[in-house]
């Protein structure tokens, strides 16, 4: 190999080697990260996930924030179940697209299920103690976490319900662990038990 092919050949290996992506800072500025999701579904999505609704699923965070805390007054333990996600809405319709559902890590659906419902439960009968019965005024409802966006659905995480009592005193709903919005309608993922 003479002296002008080794130099190109070196050349070469330089610019294809050394020209990577350039990582760089941004200050103040918010960047959306696509979640790690299963993508179970052709696009465009076919009418059947388009037209799936929530049994008792409400219009909008703060709509289901009123039924949560109209539930509550009435101490009405399957109320709060209702619009909480069901085993049929998470296993067919939530499920799928969560990264552990992968075949690879092979978790057995009654398995996924029922460790939501467990801790669902629990947070629920925390809920149910701490606020039933109690003739509660919703004040504010904020979605203060992030957003995840999976194929059909978004999940938002960390909603507050700013609660007033008959006294005038306030405070904070914290166990609703996360909201699930699909379609345009909303419904509690999981009660937090902690």
């Amino acid at each position: 190999m003479n002296y002008w092919n080794f130099t190109l050949l070196l050349a070469f290996l330089v610019l294809i080697l050394g020209c990577g992506e350039k990582k760089t800072k941004q200050k103040n500025k918010e960047v959306y990260r696509e979640p790690i999701t299963l993508k179970p579904y052709s696009e465009p999505l076919p009418d059947s996930v388009l037209n799936r609704k929530f049994s008792y699923g409400a219009d909008s965070p703060k709509q289901l924030a009123m039924a949560l805390v109209n539930v509550l007054n009435k101490k009405d333990s399957l109320g709060l179940w209702n619009y909480a996600v069901n085993e049929k809405e998470y296993l067919n319709w939530i499920w799928p697209e969560e990264p552990s559902s992968d075949p690879k890590f092979n978790i057995p659906l009654e398995f996924a299920w029922e460790n939501l419902y467990r801790d669902s439960y629990k947070g629920l009968k925390k809920l149910h103690k701490k606020y039933g019965g109690k003739e509660l005024e919703l004040v504010s409802m904020k979605l203060l976490g992030e957003k995840i966006k999976h194929q059909t659905y978004m999940y938002h995480r960390e909603p507050e319900l700013k609660i007033k009592y008959p006294d005038g005193s306030t405070d904070v709903i914290s166990e609703i662990g996360t909201i699930v919005e699909l379609n345009g309608r909303y419904k509690v993922l999981f009660y937090s038990k902690d």
